[in-house]
């Protein structure tokens, strides 16, 4: 068996040389997928030091050859027309153990084949869960692999990054797979080429630990809030902390016994953290009305959650005395308290000095950090050229994961935490991997799927123009996110997001009616299902113009942008009918009288995409109605479409609609619909009749 040895270059190889030199010899590290949240002391954890961490670039003695022909022959910056294969280990036995035993080369041709092997393809779509079935299945069919061969050559013409490629090819079964590829080129997933030289070296130390809890991580911390505090314009705004403060804050100064303080009446001075996790676990201790006293004398740390236990750990780390949790600081058997405070999470997120964020933790016995691999996610130094250093990574592989251990993050599927990240002015993600986010930039410390620097969607949301175009690309961007996320209480759909819609409110002075911004009604009113599923509560439940009616994902099509249509319809009076609320959350009962042409339709047509198509009626040259519905099945009655907006490539998109029978003489939508001509275009006469105002007519939408 190969035994992995140390190749350490130069110092002009190592881009962070002063860093890597104090690592310390491989380490045990889980054996799990690179997006996987493992906690400490889980089951598929490793017993190590919080501290440990790994050395990149250490090769076996079957990778060291293959690097070692390179440095010969591949010095040459133009371009090298070559291939060179390499025996490699005989069974995938062997390969494992040398992959667990620390060879880095090795580690990504383990991670390459079984991406292969299971066909990990599309890991962006793939939930957390799929990935995780995949990779155990990969893992244990691997092992029986045979006859494992490595291959060194030049990429094909339609490959602009790579200046090298590593395939790997195995008997499986008898049978030859091949396709297992590594890109060997510059600048690897771990090099922020971004970032401030002080930072990079940072991200570099703390992305070779094994845990997110290492002194690693928390050096990096500091160096982030340090340059965001300093030399962030767009985050030096912040909130008064003796003025506009929560309710009540969890006071850490005995971190084994904190307590809640009422802010109107205790002592506060000074920020706040806040606490971003899923609920869920056995430790459920939480503030009721029976709690209220006991919690304002003080609980043992022990009581709480570990994720809890953690956020309070992370606070006086830190430096700072407060903090803010949802189940400690509402009472939560109190409807009035919980409507009052839910109603105040715009200050609450916004105020924060920065917002802790469970990004792994899929319920709150699980606690923030984890273990993880870091030579998966690292690049493996091959060689140097005069255009820089050349690393051997899974780059397109690692964006998927990156995928699936931050968007699709057990954190991110939860609703409500769409406006607790875009409000707070900073965020520490902790899961697999350590990422943060605050107004001016996105940084993941191994920076694979995003590079330092790139704007972050909460900057996004505190620096974009209300009247500028794009901020309905990012409202309707924000739109799809959000309705993708799940809800334990589906009536919160809007609740969850009223921070952010008072926010926005408070910077335009415009009224969202709904879920749908009032100056932009009509094309707000386009709004598309994209998994139609079972009306699950009665039509009256909220309006059924507005997507909160729906209890799935909905999207806009970039289409229907104010700068790239032409109205066609538009909205006369909007108005309860009944005594309900103009407040976002109780949008039951709001109507909405549209001026705009009417057309019947005397069919439904279901088609094989799972949609309908249907005729109007009246049309100058009869154009074809297309379609998916709100909701399964589609409510039957007397239907209608009506032409809202006229788009640049002179499609029409409208609404189906349904004569209502709760509320006499009123429609209730079924679905949004783009009206085609019989070359797929309106023609002129279309256009007339469409711009005549004389042939509109007033309906009311419920």
């Amino acid at each position: 068996m190969a035994t992995p040895v140390s190749y350490v270059p130069s110092e002009r190889h190592l881009p962070y040389q002063d860093i890597q030199s104090k690592l310390r010899p491989q380490p045990l590290r889980p054996s799990v997928w690179p997006g996987q949240f493992v906690t400490i002391g889980s089951s598929n954890s490793v017993n190590t030091d919080v501290d440990a961490a790994v050395e990149p670039s250490i090769l076996c003695s079957e990778c060291r050859p293959v690097r070692s022909w390179l440095q010969e022959h591949a010095t040459n910056d133009g371009y090298q027309n070559f291939s060179q294969s390499f025996d490699h280990y005989e069974t995938g036995i062997a390969l494992e153990k040398s992959y667990a035993e620390g060879c880095h080369l090795c580690t990504l041709i383990w991670l390459s084949a079984i991406e292969r092997v299971s066909m990990i393809e599309g890991g962006g779509t793939l939930t957390i869960a799929e990935l995780e079935e995949k990779w155990k299945a990969g893992f244990s069919e691997l092992r029986t692999a045979r006859n494992v061969m490595v291959t060194i050559s030049t990429p094909g013409e339609d490959n602009h990054l790579a200046i090298f490629i590593l395939e790997t090819t195995l008997e499986l079964s008898g049978k030859q797979i091949k396709g297992c590829f590594i890109e060997l080129s510059q600048n690897p997933p771990y090099a922020p080429r971004s970032a401030q030289p002080k930072i990079a070296n940072l991200a570099t130390l703390a992305s070779c630990s094994i845990s997110t809890s290492s002194e690693a991580t928390w050096q990096l911390v500091m160096g982030l809030i340090e340059e965001c505090i300093h030399s962030h314009d767009n985050c030096k705004e912040q909130g008064n902390f003796k003025s506009v403060l929560p309710t009540r804050l969890l006071n850490v100064d005995d971190p084994q016994r904190p307590r809640v303080v009422v802010t109107a009446t205790d002592s506060v001075e000074g920020p706040y953290l806040a606490l971003s996790y899923c609920w869920g676990g056995t430790s459920g201790f939480k503030m009721t009305t029976s709690t209220f006293d006991t919690l304002k004398s003080g609980v043992p740390l022990r009581n709480l959650s570990k994720t809890i236990q953690d956020a309070i750990q992370i606070t006086r780390k830190l430096g700072f005395r407060w903090l803010w949790v949802d189940s400690l600081c509402i009472i939560q058997d109190s409807t009035d308290d919980w409507i009052r405070e839910s109603a105040s999470m715009v200050d609450v997120y916004q105020n924060c000095f920065v917002t802790i964020a469970a990004l792994g933790a899929p319920d709150s016995d699980s606690g923030l950090f984890g273990q993880r691999d870091p030579l998966m996610n690292k690049g493996c130094w091959m060689l140097n050229q005069k255009r820089g250093a050349i690393y051997a990574h899974s780059s397109q592989l690692l964006h998927y994961y990156f995928v699936a251990r931050f968007e699709q993050s057990a954190l991110h599927k939860r609703g409500w935490v769409m406006q607790e990240r875009l409000l707070s002015p900073r965020t520490l993600n902790f899961g697999t991997s350590f990422a943060w986010e605050c107004r001016e930039k996105l940084f993941d410390e191994f920076s694979t799927g995003i590079q330092a620097g790139t704007p972050s969607m909460k900057g996004e949301f505190m620096t974009i123009d209300p009247l500028d175009v794009d901020f309905y690309h990012f409202w309707h961007e924000m739109l799809y996110q959000y309705s993708k996320a799940g809800l334990s209480v589906g009536s919160d759909r809007l609740i969850a997001l009223t921070g952010v819609i008072q926010a926005i409110e408070r910077r335009t002075g415009w009224k969202n009616i709904a879920g749908l911004w009032e100056p932009a009604m009509v094309q707000q009113l386009l709004w598309q299902a994209t998994n139609p599923t079972s009306r699950a509560q009665p039509a009256t439940s909220a309006p059924t113009w507005s997507w909160v009616d729906t209890d799935g994902g909905i999207w806009y099509g970039p289409s229907v942008l104010p700068n790239k249509v032409t109205f066609i319809g538009s909205t006369e009076e909007i108005r309860p009918t009944s005594s309900s609320s103009w407040s976002t959350a109780q949008p039951a009962g709001i109507s909405i009288r549209i001026s705009c042409l009417v057309k019947e339709i005397k069919e439904l047509i279901k088609v094989k995409d799972g949609g309908y198509r249907a005729t109007p009626t009246n049309w100058p040259e009869t154009p074809e109605l297309r379609f998916k519905p709100d909701y399964w099945p589609v409510l039957s009655g007397f239907y209608i479409f009506v032409p809202l907006l006229l788009r640049e490539d002179n499609t029409i998109c409208g609404l189906v609609l349904v004569a209502s029978t709760t509320f006499p003489g009123a429609y209730e939508r079924v679905g949004m619909a783009l009206a085609f001509g019989p070359t797929d275009r309106v023609s002129n006469s279309d256009h007339s009749t469409l711009k005549d105002h004389t042939r509109r007519e007033l309906i009311t939408l419920v």
